[in-house]
This record gives structure tokens, sequence and C-alpha cells, in this order.
């Protein structure tokens, strides 16, 4: 059988990201969204990471929702959302 991949679960504290924002997606379904960068007060932003959280104590990554693209300052990091 596979490996099972290994989900770490995040605090809001462990998570670097500028200018935050919870939705909540569905009744206790929180999604959070933030501007994302290596030195996040210090450097470009290079786009936006997405969390996911039921309780909205511990989150989950769950990918980038936008990141910038060649020519284009912000895109969506999946195509079509």
């Amino acid at each position: 059988m596979g490996e099972q991949a290994t989900v770490s679960r995040l605090r809001l504290a462990e998570i670097r990201m500028r200018d935050p924002f919870i939705l909540e997606a569905d009744p206790g379904k929180f999604v959070l969204f933030g501007t994302t960068e290596g030195n996040v007060w210090g450097g470009p932003a290079t786009g936006s990471d997405r969390y996911t959280s039921n309780d909205l104590e511990q989150r989950d990554r769950s990918g980038r929702a936008m990141e910038r693209g060649p020519g284009n300052p912000t895109k969506p990091a999946v195509p079509g959302r």
C-alpha cells in the first residue's frame, strides 16, 4: 500500500501572512486566505495561500488561492477559479 500524506495542523500564530481574511464557506467550514511571501513583511507579495478549518483553532494548508504570473500581477492558481 502507498503511504498516506501527513497533514500538518497549524495554529494561526504559526502561519506567516499579511492581510488575513476568513470566509465561512459552509456552516462550520472556514477558509483563511492571506498574502504570502518568504519575507512576508519585507518582500513583494507572491500570491495568496489558502487554509481550511472546522474549528477556527487548527488549520490545514489547502494550497494556493492566487499567485503571480508572468506579465500578470496576480492570477488564480487553479485555472477557471
